[in-house]
């Protein structure tokens, strides 16, 4: 409910290589996390500063799940 959280995702964007990522791709990630989290193999707060920072390294660090 954090007003600094609430605002729109683009459907799309164009990183500078080229590569298309938006809400979707963001979706994924936090899918990804959440799971990582369950598991056990990434803390909580690991997950929110990442999907909170910046989240498209993370994506591409993540393999692009």
């Amino acid at each position: 409910r954090d007003p600094r959280n609430l605002w729109p995702q683009p459907l799309t964007a164009t990183l500078p290589n080229g590569t298309a990522i938006g809400a979707d791709e963001k979706d994924d990630l936090e899918d990804e996390l959440k799971r990582r989290v369950c598991d056990g193999t990434v803390k909580l707060d690991e997950a929110q500063r990442a999907i909170a920072g910046n989240w498209v390294q993370v994506w591409i660090d993540a393999g692009r799940p």
